[in-house]
């Protein structure tokens, strides 16, 4: 989209920069025919400063691509800009400036992927998993918030059998619109309610809420706790007027990771073979748009490997990914194995006619 001020808009679509190895893609058999025969003509001095360089530089853009999903390029970046009166898109700059390039800024993107990786995979201490009806990690300044959508619901474990004592939450209650609805606060834990010394959070006020668990018995595993997020105007949260924030999050003195990815698929074959039981979202928020939210954030947020999904999916079913990425792996390892031992990169035999 591109425009002045005194024209209006005209649409432009550059086709990604794509459209001519788009269709020039039946070409390509035809054309590895020619790159195999010159290949067989080079001697291992010319192969290893012009074909290596290639095969490696390949190589990294393939990774790249694979690794990520290709509109991940566009993260971080402004959506438009202006230069005198002309308006520029992030669909139409990025083509423009070598800086914004894909391969640029999905090698970024892939640094903070892999940087980020252990911590939205692995749980860490108490093994805390916001599983349903809380938001993933978003940035709101140099801070990291999630937000409770009505009720949201923890699980949690106590290996150590520790005595886990309290409870604390560092919470919002963050306008959107104009609307200033104090936040009602309700707890359980484990179906038993439980009383916290803060009950109602005012617009724009931060509070540090504790609830005192010294009483309840928690389990060693699969304790749930349930935070109710209650306005009194009815969807101020599902139309984004407010939001109820999770900043941090503390078991005894324990910080809990929070950027730890665990959300339902909501899918009815793997929900059946899984006997997956929803109780926010899949159950009281049947938004389809809300599903296709949380597989959107699922698939900017992780690596794009098929078998990687039921890590953050707790809905699928994983041994059957389990056996398929088994055989993935021997796949992989045999293809390359074969392709290894095929290659060759010395120069081929000139066979010489005997003198007589």
């Amino acid at each position: 989209m591109q425009g002045t001020s005194e024209q209006g808009f005209v649409g432009l679509w550059p086709g990604e920069s794509s459209w001519g190895p788009r269709y020039l893609s039946p070409l390509i058999p035809f054309g590895m025919l020619l790159v195999g025969f010159i290949y067989q003509k080079l001697s291992k001095v010319q192969k290893l400063f012009t074909v290596l360089p290639l095969v490696i530089i390949g190589t990294y853009i393939e990774i790249i691509g694979i690794t990520m999903p290709y509109q991940i390029k566009y993260h971080y970046l402004e959506k438009n800009f202006f230069i005198n009166y002309t308006e520029y898109n992030v669909y139409t700059y990025v083509n423009l400036l070598p800086r914004y390039s894909p391969i640029i800024m999905m090698t970024k993107n892939l640094y903070h992927l892999i940087k980020n990786f252990r911590r939205t995979t692995i749980p860490e201490t108490y093994n805390v998993k916001m599983y349903d009806g809380i938001s993933f990690a978003f940035d709101v300044g140099h801070e990291r918030w999630r937000s409770i959508y009505n009720t949201g619901y923890i699980y949690f474990d106590n290996f150590k059998n520790d005595q886990i004592s309290k409870i604390s939450f560092d919470l919002i209650n963050h306008p959107l619109s104009d609307t200033k609805e104090p936040l009602l606060l309700g707890f359980e834990i484990n179906g038993q309610k439980i009383k916290s010394d803060i009950t109602t959070i005012k617009i724009t006020e931060r509070k540090r809420v504790t609830l005192d668990t010294s009483n309840i018995k928690i389990l060693p595993e699969n304790n749930l706790l349930v935070i109710k997020a209650i306005y009194k105007t009815n969807n101020i949260i599902n139309d984004n007027k407010q939001i109820a924030g999770i900043i941090n999050m503390w078991i005894n003195k324990t910080p809990i990771n929070k950027e730890l990815i665990r959300v339902p698929y909501v899918d009815q074959i793997g929900s059946k073979v899984v006997n997956a039981k929803y109780a926010n979202w899949g159950n009281t928020a049947k938004d389809p748009w809300i599903y296709w939210d949380l597989h959107t954030q699922v698939y900017e947020r992780t690596l794009d490997f098929w078998w990687i999904k039921p890590i953050y999916y707790w809905d699928f079913p994983k041994k059957p990914f389990l056996i398929l990425f088994i055989f993935n792996v021997l796949g992989l390892g045999g293809s390359t194995y074969f392709l290894i031992k095929s290659l060759n990169f010395s120069h081929p035999k000139r066979s010489s006619a005997k003198r007589g």
